[in-house]
């Protein structure tokens, strides 16, 4: 069932309402699967409703309320999509002023399950090959792999454009929680994300002064983006 999700999602930007909080789940989910897959962005219709002074509300169905549009159940998944689909609708026209957040990765299933080699008579899935960078995960964390490499992933992209967004840090906190990746833990994973940007910089046996710059820029935001 769940690679029958990844395949619909394959591609496609993800819409939801506070779509942090449904996309660090989701990825969570897939996590606990064993399946590294992502990072993915989600289009949150609550945040532009917001930000655009459209609604004075943030609750899905008081939002559909004050624009007359499809309320049905709340917290039922159909009636909530169906109103997501009406706030979409009606802010259409201003979509093409708006950065379009980038899709879900491709997602083709596998032949068979991958695995790495087993331990202790029991086999962990194999981080995936398609992150944004791979970075030599530490052993001894209490984590599975999968959980270890896509938490890099998702901070490789909430660090890339030098800034970091108190919704990035929420998501990225939820997804953490979800996959039981503790404040603790998330440092180490900090540290190892720097070591590894450091090392690459060395690679060619010169650091350069963009490269410093970058890697002196990079310590507050690592400190930043710790979950909470």
């Amino acid at each position: 069932m769940l690679q029958d999700l990844l395949a619909r999602l394959s591609g496609r930007v993800i819409v939801a309402h506070n779509a942090p909080f449904d996309v660090a789940f989701l990825q969570a989910e897939t996590v606990r699967a064993g399946i590294a897959w992502g990072p993915i962005e989600g289009f949150c219709t609550m945040e532009v409703l917001h930000d655009l002074r459209i609604t004075n509300s943030r609750k899905l169905h008081l939002c559909c309320s004050e624009l007359g549009l499809f309320t049905g159940r709340e917290h039922v998944a159909l009636d909530d999509a169906r109103a997501v689909v009406g706030i979409l609708e009606y802010i259409g026209p201003r979509l093409l002023a708006m950065d379009t957040p980038q899709a879900a990765p491709g997602w083709t299933p596998p032949a068979a399950p991958a695995r790495s080699h087993p331990r202790a008579g029991n086999a962990e899935p194999e981080p995936p090959r398609d992150l944004a960078r791979q970075v030599r995960v530490p052993p001894g964390l209490g984590i599975t792999e999968a959980a270890a490499a896509t938490y890099l992933a998702v901070l490789d992209h909430v660090v890339e454009d030098g800034r970091v967004t108190e919704n990035e840090v929420e998501a990225s906190g939820l997804f953490a929680r979800a996959c039981g990746i503790s404040r603790d833990i998330a440092r180490q994973l900090h540290l190892t994300y720097l070591g590894e940007m450091s090392r690459l910089a060395r690679m060619d046996g010169l650091v350069t002064p963009e490269e410093r710059a970058y890697l002196s820029n990079l310590m507050p935001l690592l400190s930043a983006a710790l979950p909470r």
